[in-house]
Protein backbone atom coordinates (compact mmCIF):
# COMPACT_ATOMS: atom_id res chain seq x y z
CA UNK A 1 0.00 0.00 0.00
CA UNK A 2 2.82 2.42 0.87
CA UNK A 3 4.53 1.77 -2.47
CA UNK A 4 1.24 2.40 -4.31
CA UNK A 5 0.81 5.77 -2.60
CA UNK A 6 4.34 6.84 -3.53
CA UNK A 7 3.82 5.74 -7.14
CA UNK A 8 0.53 7.66 -7.26
CA UNK A 9 2.14 10.84 -5.90
CA UNK A 10 5.04 10.58 -8.34
CA UNK A 11 2.68 10.05 -11.25
CA UNK A 12 0.51 13.02 -10.26
CA UNK A 13 3.55 15.26 -9.94
CA UNK A 14 4.92 14.25 -13.35
CA UNK A 15 1.60 15.09 -15.09
CA UNK A 16 1.40 18.59 -13.64
CA UNK A 17 2.12 21.53 -15.92
CA UNK A 18 2.38 24.15 -13.19
CA UNK A 19 2.80 24.63 -9.46
CA UNK A 20 1.00 26.96 -7.08
CA UNK A 21 2.87 29.29 -4.73
CA UNK A 22 2.05 27.06 -1.71
CA UNK A 23 3.41 24.00 -3.56
CA UNK A 24 6.70 25.75 -4.35
CA UNK A 25 6.82 27.10 -0.82
CA UNK A 26 6.49 23.56 0.55
CA UNK A 27 9.09 22.10 -1.82
CA UNK A 28 11.66 24.79 -1.02
CA UNK A 29 10.70 25.07 2.67
CA UNK A 30 10.57 28.87 2.45
CA UNK A 31 8.10 31.62 3.29
CA UNK A 32 5.51 32.77 0.78
CA UNK A 33 7.20 36.15 0.26
CA UNK A 34 10.37 34.32 -0.80
CA UNK A 35 8.48 32.56 -3.61
CA UNK A 36 7.03 35.91 -4.74
CA UNK A 37 10.55 37.40 -4.69
CA UNK A 38 11.86 34.54 -6.86
CA UNK A 39 9.00 35.12 -9.31
CA UNK A 40 9.66 38.88 -9.41
CA UNK A 41 13.38 38.30 -9.99
CA UNK A 42 12.54 36.02 -12.94
CA UNK A 43 14.18 32.85 -11.69
CA UNK A 44 11.45 30.77 -13.34
CA UNK A 45 8.44 31.42 -15.56
CA UNK A 46 5.18 32.28 -13.83
CA UNK A 47 1.81 33.67 -14.85
CA UNK A 48 -0.85 35.47 -12.84
CA UNK A 49 -4.07 33.60 -13.64
CA UNK A 50 -7.42 34.04 -11.91
CA UNK A 51 -5.90 36.12 -9.15
CA UNK A 52 -3.18 33.57 -8.34
CA UNK A 53 0.34 32.88 -9.51
CA UNK A 54 1.00 29.65 -11.41
CA UNK A 55 4.62 28.62 -11.83
CA UNK A 56 5.72 26.65 -14.88
CA UNK A 57 6.69 23.16 -13.72
CA UNK A 58 9.32 22.77 -16.44
CA UNK A 59 10.87 26.17 -15.76
CA UNK A 60 10.87 25.63 -11.99
CA UNK A 61 12.30 22.12 -12.22
CA UNK A 62 15.10 23.30 -14.54
CA UNK A 63 15.87 26.21 -12.18
CA UNK A 64 15.88 23.88 -9.18
CA UNK A 65 18.30 21.53 -10.96
CA UNK A 66 20.55 24.49 -11.83
CA UNK A 67 19.97 24.07 -15.55
CA UNK A 68 18.27 27.38 -16.29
Amino acid sequence: MFEQKIAQLNNERSRKKSYSVPEVQKMLKVERHTVYKLIKEGHFKAAFIGGKWRISKLSFDLWLDGKE
